[in-house]
């Protein structure tokens, strides 16, 4: 079924069997296709189930399978109810954050979790995919899930996950103080996206063996990148060999990409054996600090650790990001390959030729050895209260309690 230009049409009823696209319903001019009902359809065998970029349908009951893709969704305020979604390749993906989907949605057995404006909550631990829209405080921790996408959310945990075969793992747009720390992301498309992010904690992840790029930051600042292992991504699908029309990538392969992204911290990660590029920072970027990371066997043939260009076709050279916290910075796999006549300072465990980037960006204190990235710990759960109430509230019941036990021994004192 392929809708375009199409308003108030009924489907209903219909087995649609070994189909490239079940129901596609494609762009049209001014987003004239609305108001459709999709209801009680079945589909088998088939590459797409659902694509979805028009708004105000409704879609509900229907029994998608499908190898490829079940529902991708780009448009908005369409409403979902009691659909099942069994797909071995990626179930669900979205690209828009204001729908109305339920639980009674089905990814591969588990509820599709769909939360617009919600506070102070914990998604449920049964949840098969999670979208977060204009959050706060949300914890989601310990799912097994095909993947997290979250829009303008705010002070929120994602810790402990499981997030694999889907799109991407984490999907982050315009979101700030968040923390992403202790998941395994691996086996998706895209490992880590930040898009317009600032100020989130991004620590202790395993990102590893995803489809095309593990860890990507585009347009965000401030944020802390630390104890990642981002390892063996960009070596394309895995498992499932499945292909499907409008949906391949051209982009780059990459470990690391920071576009357009300043001021990031990015330290103790392990960046291992990914392809075409260990690390790329473009655009215009500036003063990233980048040290005790480790750059191993990244890229192909004579290895690629390192990719900068400059911001645009005219500029010399690459904007400065700081590459040592000058007294050491980062190990390279390749850096006696690159300078062979280099030795240690000492006892330093430091090399006496810099790792030159270009004229910019020099890594002044390479290490010799690969940086120990230290074990960090994942919390369970959220603090109830802010640690900065913590405290107080420890010292005012401890005085409450002595006071108490005061006044009792002195009544007892004088009942004598």
């Amino acid at each position: 079924f392929y809708f375009w230009w199409s308003w108030r049409n009924n489907v209903t009823g219909n087995t649609i069997s070994r189909a490239n696209y079940a129901f596609n319903f494609f762009l049209s001019p001014n987003y004239w296709c609305q108001e459709n009902v999709i209801i009680g359809n079945t589909v088998h065998d088939s590459n797409f189930g659902l694509s979805l970029v028009e708004s105000n349908n409704t879609i509900s009951d229907n029994i998608i399978n499908c190898s490829a893709i079940g529902v991708s969704l780009s448009g908005s305020q369409n409403v979902f109810r009691n659909n099942t979604i069994n797909c071995s390749g990626i179930g669900f993906k979205v690209y828009s954050f204001d729908n109305d989907i339920d639980t009674s949605n089905l990814v591969n057995g588990k509820p599709i979790i769909y939360w617009i404006g919600h506070r102070d909550e914990t998604v449920p631990s049964d949840a098969g995919y999670v979208v977060l829209s204009n959050c706060e405080n949300i914890n989601v921790q310990n799912l097994h899930a095909s993947g997290v996408s979250i829009s303008s959310t705010t002070n929120s945990l994602i810790a402990g996950n499981t997030l694999s075969g889907g799109q991407f793992g984490i999907q982050m747009l315009e979101s700030s103080n968040n923390t992403i720390t202790g998941n395994s992301l691996v086996g998706n498309e895209f490992g880590l996206e930040l898009v317009n992010c600032d100020y989130n904690e991004i620590v202790a992840n395993n990102i590893s063996s995803n489809s095309y790029y593990g860890l990507l930051l585009t347009n965000s600042h401030y944020n802390t990148l630390k104890q990642n292992n981002v390892a063996n991504n960009g070596f394309g699908k895995r498992g499932n060999d499945y292909s499907f029309p409008f949906e391949s990538y051209s982009g780059d392969i990459f470990g690391v990409k920071l576009l357009h992204s300043c001021n990031n911290r990015f330290t103790e990660n392990n960046v291992t054996d990914n392809n075409q590029w260990g690390i790329r920072v473009l655009g215009d970027q500036h003063d990233n600090i980048i040290y005790h990371n480790n750059f191993i066997d990244n890229g192909p043939g004579d290895r690629i650790q390192v990719s900068m260009l400059p911001p645009a076709a005219n500029a010399p050279v690459a904007n400065p990001s700081i590459w040592d916290n000058g007294t050491s910075g980062n190990y390279w796999s390749d850096y006696l390959t690159r300078y062979p006549n280099a030795s240690e300072i000492g006892n330093t465990g430091v090399g006496d030729t810099p790792f030159y980037i270009n004229e910019n960006n020099i890594d002044h204190y390479p290490l010799m050895e690969p940086f120990k990235v230290p074990e960090t710990e994942i919390p369970d759960e959220t603090p109830e209260f802010p640690s900065w109430i913590i405290l107080p509230l420890v010292l005012a019941v401890t005085v409450v309690v002595v006071v108490a036990i005061y006044k009792k021994k002195l009544t007892k004192h004088h009942s004598y």
